[in-house]
């Protein structure tokens, strides 16, 4: 969709004063979608986005306040490079004492994407592993970290393999 240069203006004078998406949308007889690029393109709403997120808020949150759609924010983010900070977040949380459930619920992410960044990122497999040489079962270990059995029995499957593997060399 084309606009003219006059439509531009008023959507980022609108934007200026305040409105939120749906209400310039509305006002100049527009897709939100279309506004929202116009605004992606010719405002401070990336810088804001960025801003917001830095300051702690999730991304679902900056969508609900700036009334666009979370693949947006994530998309703006992403091209400021700010797509491993959820890692970091996870983390920070982990080394904090969280379980992984309850990192998961608060970084809002599948605890299978959690578990999978601490399993590479963290010292989590060699807790598991120590854990595990300890006598401790695979139900405890799962219930202390706040994850499945059998994501327990599949990380101690393949730490022991890898292991071995390195004994072997």
């Amino acid at each position: 969709m084309v606009l003219r240069v006059r439509e531009r203006r008023k959507i980022i004078e609108l934007y200026d004063r305040g409105y939120t998406v749906p209400e310039i949308a509305n006002s100049v007889g527009k897709p939100s979608h279309v506004v929202t690029r116009v605004l992606m393109e010719e405002s401070d709403l990336p810088e804001r986005i960025v801003q917001m997120y830095e300051t702690g808020m999730s991304i679902d949150e900056i969508a609900d306040k700036l009334c666009i759609s979370s693949r947006c924010v994530e998309d703006k983010l992403r091209e400021y490079g700010i797509f491993r900070m959820d890692e970091d977040r996870i983390k920070d949380l982990y080394y904090r004492g969280l379980k992984v459930s309850e990192i998961a619920k608060k970084v809002k992410k599948p605890v299978r994407s959690v578990l999978s960044i601490l399993m590479n990122k963290t010292d989590l497999p060699s807790k598991v592993v120590s854990m595990h040489r300890r006598g401790f079962s695979l139900s405890r270990i799962a219930r202390e970290l706040g994850i499945s059995v059998t994501s327990v029995a599949r990380w101690v499957n393949k730490i022991t393999y890898q292991l071995e593997l390195e004994e072997e060399e």
